[in-house]
């Protein structure tokens, strides 16, 4: 905490010496509140927000997505303890911001992927599932609808993937292994050139879990296993 109370008081300092004239860059700001998203509590969340209200609050300044991305970030690793949805509050604000034609709010998909690697540590299980599930299929909709800047504003990327199998995997969802499966598929499948769907180690592991959480003796789901460990040994 004191990293980032240090980083807030040289930040106050800057300000104070310029006189709230265009002497601070955004880019200060957006570190400041970075620093507070490192310690997953309520009073660093509301410390980063502070931060992102001066941002607001400054004449010559606006808020980016950066900004928003982070204020988001902060909360929703203060919300895994509360469960406070103070980050739903925060992508619900984005969202308005982007309906109403200000693109610096929009959520893109490091947006998303917050929210989601949040619910990969949510305590119960079946609520993180359904609402991943909502936000994976909001970004397969947004992905497809959208023209060129969308489709890469949100586009799924490894990330993306990683976490929704790892909170599929942690579910009770029926024939999940072979969801899983067909998860991994796509990405493999994928003929992505700048690979932002190449599988990482985590991938195959969320997809080997999924097998062993399920059925015991699902021999299907012990072949998907087997097969997957397979692929992630060619891969290493």
């Amino acid at each position: 905490i004191q990293a980032a109370e240090q980083a807030e008081a040289l930040l106050d300092h800057i300000e104070s010496s310029t006189h709230g004239k265009n002497g601070t860059d955004i880019f200060l700001y957006n570190i400041v509140m970075k620093a507070w998203t490192r310690f997953r509590t309520t009073e660093a969340a509301q410390r980063a927000e502070g931060i992102f209200e001066r941002i607001q609050n400054h004449p010559h300044l606006r808020v980016d997505r950066v900004s928003c991305n982070t204020l988001l970030d902060a909360w929703a690793r203060a919300d895994e303890k509360t469960d406070g949805g103070n980050a739903d509050r925060i992508f619900a604000t984005m969202a308005r911001h982007r309906d109403k034609g200000n693109h610096q709010w929009k959520p893109d998909i490091v947006s998303y992927n917050i929210l989601l690697s949040a619910l990969v540590r949510h305590q119960n299980k079946q609520h993180a599932f359904q609402k991943a599930h909502d936000l994976w299929k909001e970004i397969k909709r947004l992905h497809n609808e959208g023209d060129d800047d969308d489709n890469d504003d949100m586009k799924p990327n490894v990330r993306t993937y990683t976490s929704y199998l790892w909170i599929l995997a942690k579910s009770n969802q029926p024939n999940k292994a072979r969801k899983a499966q067909a998860l991994l598929h796509q990405m493999l499948s994928s003929d992505d050139e700048d690979a932002s769907l190449e599988p990482t180690p985590s991938t195959y592991r969320a997809v080997m879990n999924a097998c062993v959480a399920g059925a015991p003796q699902d021999r299907q789901a012990f072949a998907i296993a087997v097969d997957t460990l397979e692929k992630m040994q060619q891969t290493s």
